[in-house]
């Protein structure tokens, strides 16, 4: 009888667990604590990763500094945040020219797209500088690539172009 109970009980948690779907709610514009790396917002991650994720962080969001960058990876699928030079990426031009490109709405200096399915990248250039976020290898059911590269990229804005000191 315990036998059947138990087994009864391991049934019923596995289908409980199997129904549990992700998190669909949007990657916030407006970035809060806590960080996962300098300036990246954690829940925004975590929205499009599914889940919490490893987080490497290298050089400096300042602009003496090497070019920063913060990957956080989950279950294969990664955020990848860079800020830097704007030789280092796509022109501005190159990126409204790439498939399904599309230009971002957000407030502050500057201009970007959104592009790219299996590779969502929202990309930013104000002044010298450059603000990417590329979403690679995430497949999270019921959200979509895009929304959350461009939301998440938004959230990062007032210190990437705007007069906002880097939340550490």
């Amino acid at each position: 009888m315990r036998r059947a109970a138990l087994v009864l009980g391991v049934v019923a948690l596995a289908a409980l667990t199997a129904c549990t779907s992700p998190d669909t709610a949007p990657v916030p514009t407006t970035a809060a604590d806590p960080y996962v790396c300098a300036g990246v917002p954690q829940e925004g991650t975590e929205l499009a990763l599914g889940g919490s994720g490893t987080a490497k962080e290298t050089g400096s969001w300042l602009a003496d500094g090497p070019a920063f960058s913060c990957a956080v990876t989950r279950s294969g699928g990664k955020v990848f945040v860079t800020y830097g030079d704007p030789t280092t990426f796509l022109s501005l031009d190159q990126a409204g020219q790439q498939l399904d490109a599309e230009p971002l709405t957000a407030d502050g200096d500057g201009s970007g797209y959104v592009f790219g399915d299996s590779r969502a990248t929202a990309m930013w250039v104000c002044g010298e500088h450059v603000l990417a976020v590329e979403l690679i290898g995430v497949d999270v059911k019921g959200r979509d690539q895009r929304d959350d590269a461009e939301n998440l990229l938004i959230s990062m804005l007032p210190w990437a172009c705007g007069d906002t000191a880097v939340p550490e």
